[in-house]
């Protein structure tokens, strides 16, 4: 079995050598490390090159920058492995956990167990306090075992333990290359959403590990540290994309949580517009809102407190940008007087 450890990088030559380090320390599992050199500006890529006369297992891809995704994308296609794992690039693994979950899904392959995705942890490591949490949101009770894609989607929304981070995940690169699944490119913030109900949606395995794939540093300059309006409209075309292919879904459960995630990313992207100030993005996210609200969110049965809440937000959206622009002046007006 082999593995293929896809890195986006750009202008990370602070952070580089730690994660081509963590990843570099793994033994006895064959393994290539795929390095997207994103357009860096920095010495980024200069550093990876330095890894490769070292080391036969890394390959640096160079493109024109055009974001993570599409360097992810990249590397996908670049990528021979039987197993893909997605490491941003100041990010690291632990090596030593990360190596028990790969032997273990070896044994599984060797044992004829077909797993399409696994799941473990990671711990937020802090730059500023120098602190480690681990997330450990995933109900003891599901540790060890397998269940589909669907299901797990489904039961981590409802139990408020649904996680986007792409490096708490293994996928199978079959499961990705037969449905053809890719990342949206295009946007710099939330593109691993619409991803992530992509693969769950057809994975027909889906195993739950309790060991730590590696540490994701919480950092200021990240793209997801700073709110602008960009997140806004990135949310935004979230909710069109979902909406454009999942609108024949016959399964009603599924349908129902579809219909949980639109309408989750048309209230955040409406709530992130009105904080930046921008009525004339409100507008356009709130136009095509009722939109889709006549054409298809109307007709889903869901629970009676989410179709509650569509109509209340399809009825008063004027009051939603009227009154968060009326508590952005008074929070203002506050500030000026204090200073």
């Amino acid at each position: 079995m082999k593995l293929s450890i896809i890195i986006p990088v750009y202008n990370t030559e602070k952070y580089i050598k730690q994660c081509i380090e963590s990843v570099t320390a793994i033994k006895d599992i064959e393994t290539e490390i795929i390095a997207v050199n994103d357009g860096s500006t920095d010495s980024s890529k200069d550093i990876l090159e330095e890894y490769t006369e070292k080391n036969d297992r890394i390959k640096v891809i160079t493109q024109k920058n055009q974001g993570a995704s599409a360097a992810r994308n990249t590397g996908i296609k670049a990528s021979t492995g039987d197993y893909i794992y997605f490491l941003d690039s100041d990010d690291w693994i632990d090596t030593v956990s990360f190596e028990k979950i790969i032997k273990e899904l070896e044994s599984d392959y060797k044992n004829g167990e077909k797993i399409d995705i696994v799941v473990g942890k990671e711990k937020a490591y802090s730059e500023f306090t120098k602190e480690e949490v681990l997330d450990e949101r995933i109900p003891r009770e599901l540790i060890g075992k397998v269940v589909s894609g669907k299901e797990y989607m489904i039961r981590s929304i409802r139990g408020k333990f649904w996680n986007v981070r792409l490096p708490i995940y293994l996928y199978s690169r079959k499961l990705l290359t037969d449905n053809g699944i890719y990342f949206p490119t295009g946007r710099k913030s939330n593109e691993d959403e619409v991803f992530s109900i992509d693969v769950f949606y057809h994975a027909e395995k889906l195993k739950i590990t309790d060991e730590i794939f590696g540490y994701y540093r919480a950092r200021s300059g990240s793209i997801m540290s700073v709110l602008n309006i960009t997140h806004a409209e990135d949310i935004f075309e979230n909710a069109k994309e979902l909406i454009e292919r999942y609108r024949n879904e016959k399964n009603s459960e599924t349908k129902e949580i579809i219909f949980y995630m639109i309408k989750r990313y048309y209230k955040s992207s409406m709530r992130k517009s009105v904080q930046c100030g921008r009525n004339d993005v409100f507008k356009k996210i709130y136009r095509q809102f009722r939109k889709d609200c006549k054409d298809y969110l109307f007709r889903i049965k869901s629970k009676k407190y989410e179709n509650v809440e569509l109509y209340v937000l399809y009825y008063t959206g004027g009051i939603f940008y009227t009154g968060g622009n009326f508590l952005k002046k008074i929070r203002n007006k506050f500030k000026v007087k204090r200073g």
